[in-house]
């Protein structure tokens, strides 16, 4: 027994031939997805994943680190930037004898060391070529 699609056509005149009893997870032949086809013929194109440019990434990784937060200081409420929060509970940790912290907090702060000393070289530099 062939029934009319939900799309309101006529139930077809010629009964096809079935080999199998149509129920739970059998379709009648009808139904069935022709080979070759897809199911969703409009779906997402092929290699069109949901990926983030790294462009893209790192702004909303810099986006966020720049954030504002209300953080609980000794009774106080006080706003801070998650990266500001982010580097204060590592040195917190570091503080209470938390290694891994120990350890990060001293490679954050070797960063920051090279990174100011690499910019005030540049500015030196700066200055004495203005300066000739």
């Amino acid at each position: 027994m062939s029934k009319a699609s939900n799309r309101g056509d006529k139930p077809s005149s010629k009964k096809p031939e079935r080999n199998y009893e149509v129920g739970y997870a059998k379709p009648p032949a009808e139904r069935k997805f022709k080979p070759g086809r897809s199911g969703n013929p409009a779906g997402r194109p092929r290699g069109s994943k949901n990926r983030i440019k790294d462009s893209d990434l790192t702004s909303i990784v810099l986006g966020e680190a720049q954030r504002s937060i209300k953080i609980n200081d000794g009774g106080r409420s006080i706003k801070l930037s998650v990266g500001r929060a982010v580097v204060r509970a590592i040195c917190i940790n570091a503080l209470k004898g938390n290694v891994h912290a120990q350890r990060r907090a001293t490679e954050l702060m070797h960063a920051a060391q090279r990174e100011q000393d690499r910019i005030e070289r540049e500015n030196l530099s700066e200055f004495m070529e203005y300066k000739i």
